[in-house]
């Protein structure tokens, strides 16, 4: 673990800040679009993440190193902070015009990633970046003599959460606003991506932590959008974001004015979430219309592929499911566009998903049969308040149980044999070799004309032609240094660690 860790801080990290994925020579390295060598990567699992590993190694084998490391990359995430207190995706050490060039370069061409095409210079909720930022420096704060480091980075962090909130209780995807964005749905009250539920997880834990009402305030005022922005009989789901007069918005041009089956099941859970938190019964209210609603959208069993039981979108009025096509070759020659039929849609953003709404039935008989739930956090808070966070990060995730973006993780401790296996994969050079699946056009190719082409080439295709950054998928993937591969290894080995460490504490009490 030491030796995977010194590889990471010393070889792969850029001042404690780090990508996605690299080659192992480091000629190419990626986040979600190809980056350069001076730039840390925000969106999970990226900088905070490591973080958050490296603090979880502190706490189960003391060893300081890790709290050293960690303290590093805490720095890195600071440097990265916008100065509204949020965080954008990604950061360049290398000042903000380098960033610029970048997004004119790279993002400005990833056709389907539409919210790297514009550099909007402020910070976003999208993809739980900023949230797993401030809840880094949330822990890294309570560190022994770090409060004065991390502290004010937190405090902004957490003024960012209560500055963006909308007066009905929402937040946008992006803050500060920009004048003429070029971004229509940059600052639309917005579920998509976590962006609500992760920020109330974040002022509960605030609340908790400090005791200060405002912070528990703003959290219930979120769980008070979820119930005024369901839409009533007979379509009463969810959208994905909305305008501010509480009318569904369109998202990327892939991202229909519409509702959204998924959501609504993700905040039929959240709902429910909400109720074992507050003991409060109107969050259940809207619950059983939403569930019968879902129920009616279901596919016909001759159209579900791959499990996919639900479409991804149905359309304002009249519930009819809204297909998604796409046309031309590129960001400047391409469109995406909605049909009522079945064809050939796109690959990367399916028309239909799977939902489970007969499981959302039962958890909800469920928490009816139990009756009104006793110490919730409403109550705990109120007998002991300032508690500390637990020192485990997978505890702290799931401290308040509002469903989000995080990525899960695997609870169950390895064996020997497994543990054996795993280091003996350690490569020398001090990396667990992975394989990446995807790859990037280098940015700066040309692109096909529409007039004349084929338009429909790459209709179900991950990627266009060769002027499109986004990534596709290789036939022969190729060996990688993944940072999702070191944190979740470290996580197995600290969990066999942790679990070895539990069983000795039960035997010394037991004899």
């Amino acid at each position: 673990m030491q030796r995977a860790t010194r590889f990471m801080l010393d070889e792969v990290s850029h001042r404690g800040g780090f990508v996605w994925y690299y080659l192992p020579d480091f000629s190419r390295r990626w986040g979600e679009l190809e980056a350069t060598s001076t730039m840390l990567w925000v969106q999970p699992p990226g900088t905070a993440s490591v973080g958050h590993l490296l603090l979880d190694a502190y706490h189960v084998t003391d060893d300081g190193d890790y709290l050293h490391a960690a303290q590093k990359v805490g720095r890195a995430i600071l440097a990265a902070q916008h100065s509204s207190g949020g965080w954008n995706y990604v950061h360049d050490f290398a000042g903000e015009q380098a960033l610029r060039n970048w997004y004119g370069r790279v993002g400005r061409h990833a056709w389907r990633l539409e919210e790297f095409q514009h550099y909007l210079g402020n910070a976003t909720f999208d993809d739980g970046g900023t949230h797993e930022a401030t809840l880094l420096l949330m822990r890294l704060a309570q560190a022994p003599q770090q409060g004065e480091v991390f502290g004010p980075g937190l405090e902004r962090a957490l003024a960012f959460i209560l500055d963006s909130q909308f007066p009905g209780g929402g937040w946008p995807q992006r803050y500060p606003p920009v004048a003429d964005s070029p971004i229509p749905y940059a600052d639309a009250i917005t579920f998509n991506d976590g962006v609500a539920d992760g920020n109330i997880r974040l002022l509960l834990m605030a609340w908790r932590l400090t005791g200060q009402q405002r912070y528990r305030d703003a959290a219930l005022k979120g769980m008070d959008s979820y119930l005024a922005l369901q839409l009533p009989h007979p379509q009463p789901g969810w959208a994905l974001q909305y305008h501010r007069d509480g009318a569904p918005a369109a998202g990327r041009s892939y991202e229909a004015a519409a509702l959204s089956p998924a959501m609504t099941a993700h905040n039929l859970r959240a709902l429910m979430a909400f109720y074992r938190v507050t003991g409060e019964q109107r969050f259940l209210t809207p619950i059983p219309a939403a569930l019968d609603w879902l129920d009616s959208l279901a596919l016909p069993a001759a159209a579900v592929r791959d499990g996919r039981t639900h479409p991804r979108v149905v359309e304002l009025g009249s519930d009819r499911p809204l297909y998604i096509y796409r046309r031309g070759s590129n960001v400047d020659n391409g469109a995406y566009y909605f049909a009522y039929q079945p064809g050939k849609t796109v690959r990367h953003y399916p028309s239909a998903g799977r939902l489970d709404v007969a499981a959302l039935r039962e958890e909800y008989r469920s928490i009816l049969a139990a009756g009104a739930p006793t110490g919730t956090l409403w109550q705990r808070v109120q007998q002991a308040p300032a508690l500390t966070l637990p020192e485990r990060y997978i505890n702290a995730r799931t401290l308040e149980g509002i469903p989000g973006s995080d990525r899960e993780l695997d609870d169950r401790p390895l064996t020997e044999a497994e543990v054996i296996s795993l280091l003996a994969s350690l490569n020398e050079r001090g990396y667990w070799p992975s394989l990446q699946r995807f790859t990037t056009h280098p940015a700066g190719q040309s692109g096909m004309l529409q007039t004349g082409r084929d338009t429909t080439r790459y209709a179900d295709t991950w990627v266009g032609d060769a002027s499109d950054t986004s990534p596709w998928y290789l036939q022969q993937p190729r060996e990688v240094i993944a940072l999702d591969r070191y944190i979740a290894n470290m996580a197995k080995l600290l969990g066999f660690l942790s679990a070895r460490a539990s069983v000795g504490e039960r035997e010394k009490g037991a004899s």
